[in-house]
């Protein structure tokens, strides 16, 4: 295939999956650094088959569990394995877009540039806007606009990466379309977090039983947690009870106001079950906003017996609720918010509805 087009789709791919693949290796050489006395007293280790997965080990019959094994490390563990996956995933991508541009340009007998060019842009302005670039460039925090404006060749780069993201926007609808008429299947597997998250009593929306259970760790004062909280309303709308939403408090230190907003959540829920999903969705767009006036009268709103919403807010048990959630994210290896996992698959950040999508998706048809 020529260069050019298929290279820039490639690069665009890469760019935007992301993804590194780490590769670990034995110690073959740490035995030459022991000496005879240590050499002895390494243990004497039997490589078994295993037909029980979630056991990797065992002494004297006692058997050691993967959650055992990585213990504080499970999240570290778990990127590895995401890192893994996104690299094989992306390479995969990368060759049903190889062969979907084959094949439709070959039958129509032009290049896979001319298909492109002619079948898929078809004359769409693809040239980013200053506003497009501006946001960009704040999304990836980099520095004040008018320095990169004052750079051409720095604008240059970003305008030709954003144009590069549309088309290969644009080509990836149609490979989508496309994939619907054909058998496309993987056998690598996917990750999933090697514990158990328990549930205790969070507020939770949808039914117990249901396949895919959704858990978000959040702070009401996190601008990322207000966009992502939205991308879950969202699913919550196109899902219903196909899934089950469960919230974890992770307010962070660095947020005045975090701490406090998830008490008054707490003693909201603790009259109002679901009167937490109505202060959720409330705050959204207020998270900027949060002040102990703010939070009273978004209490008031819920018609509360408020002698007994105040007894909550002064109550131990409120803060050792937050502070069980708290304790659990950095159990994890939490440092962020917002942070979801999706039956075991992590999103991080207010990461596109598509990423939850897709994760939804596999899982509703297992």
């Amino acid at each position: 295939m020529k260069k050019n087009l298929l290279i820039l789709l490639v690069c665009a791919v890469c760019l935007v999956l992301g993804g590194a693949f780490l590769i670990f290796s034995k110690e073959p050489t740490m035995k030459k650094y022991v000496s005879e006395e240590q050499d002895r007293a390494y243990p004497k280790l039997n490589s078994k088959e295993n037909n029980n997965p979630k056991v990797v080990a065992k002494i004297d019959g006692q058997e050691v569990t993967e959650e055992d094994l990585l213990g504080q490390d499970g999240l570290v563990y778990y990127e590895i394995k995401q890192q893994e996956f996104e690299f094989k995933f992306g390479r995969l991508r990368r060759i049903i877009i190889d062969k979907f541009l084959q094949s439709q340009s070959q039958a129509m007998g032009i290049s896979p540039e001319d298909f492109v060019r002619n079948h898929i842009v078809k004359g769409k302005i693809l040239k980013p806007s200053e506003q497009e670039i501006k946001l960009f460039a704040q999304e990836q925090n980099l520095p004040n606009f008018d320095q990169i404006k004052s750079n051409p060749q720095a604008y240059a780069q970003i305008e030709q990466f954003i144009r590069m993201k549309k088309e290969f926007d644009l080509v990836q609808i149609e490979v989508n379309k496309w994939s619907q008429n054909h058998n496309i299947e993987y056998y690598f597997p996917r990750p999933a977090l090697p514990m158990t998250i328990p549930e205790y009593a969070s507020p939770a929306w949808g039914p117990v039983k249901a396949k895919v259970v959704i858990f978000k760790f959040s702070d009401f004062e996190c601008p990322f947690c207000s966009r992502a909280g939205k991308t879950l309303m969202k699913l919550k709308q196109k899902y219903q009870d196909k899934i089950r939403i469960v919230y974890k408090h992770y307010p962070l230190p660095s947020h005045p106001h975090a701490k406090e907003a998830a008490f008054t959540s707490v003693c909201i829920a603790q009259q109002k079950p679901m009167g937490f999903w109505k202060f959720y969705e409330s705050m959204l767009d207020k998270h900027d906003k949060i002040t102990a006036a703010l939070l009273m009268a978004e209490a008031k709103k819920q018609k509360l017996n408020m002698d007994d919403f105040e007894k909550c807010l002064q109550d131990p048990t409120t803060e050792a609720t937050v502070a069980q959630d708290v304790e659990l994210a950095e159990r994890i290896g939490l440092e962020s918010t917002p942070v979801f996992f999706i039956n075991g698959e992590m999103i991080k950040g207010a990461a596109p509805m598509e990423a939850f999508e897709e994760i939804i998706d596999y899982h509703l048809k297992k």
